[in-house]
């Protein structure tokens, strides 16, 4: 028997799929699919984003998102990597990756409610990742593919 919170009145809809998966903290989800789910009316405006590794997105209106987890946590990983506690820093990377994909989460929600149109700039983070530069860490943070992705799907 499994118990269930529907904070997203999933009753309101006919549910299509739904799997049950556990993430590397040994957590398990339900990741529920449903039919005809009601699209979202989005603003009227246009925006323009930039894409770069101080700010990982900056708009044409000014707006900025700044995704720097991995600094941030920087000192706590080294410590709990040196002590070879592998259970904080699986920890410690889900913080990074969670925080990440909830500003990336926020700032897209707010892009696709005020604009109908979004533009987003070009960057091959391909040849920022290559073992001649010193960039890796810092294009991995700024989670563009991540990005681009929820842009899509929103």
């Amino acid at each position: 028997i499994i118990d269930v919170f529907d904070s997203y009145n999933l009753s309101l809809y006919q549910i299509n799929t739904l799997e049950i998966v556990q993430d590397s903290r040994n957590r398990w989800y339900a990741c529920i699919t449903v039919k005809d789910f009601p699209k979202q009316i989005s603003g009227k405006g246009s925006v323009g984003i930039d894409l770069g590794l101080k700010e990982s997105a900056t708009t044409s209106n000014g707006d900025k998102l700044t995704t720097k987890q991995t600094q941030k946590w920087a000192k706590k990983l080294a410590v709990a990597q040196r002590a070879k506690n592998k259970h904080r820093v699986k920890a410690i990377h889900a913080k990074i990756k969670n925080s990440r994909l909830d500003a990336i989460h926020k700032f897209t929600t707010k892009l696709v409610k005020d604009n109908a149109l979004i533009v987003v700039g070009d960057v091959k983070s391909r040849s920022f990742t290559n073992k001649r530069t010193k960039l890796a860490k810092s294009t991995y943070d700024a989670g563009w593919f991540e990005l681009k992705r929820q842009l899509e799907y929103k």
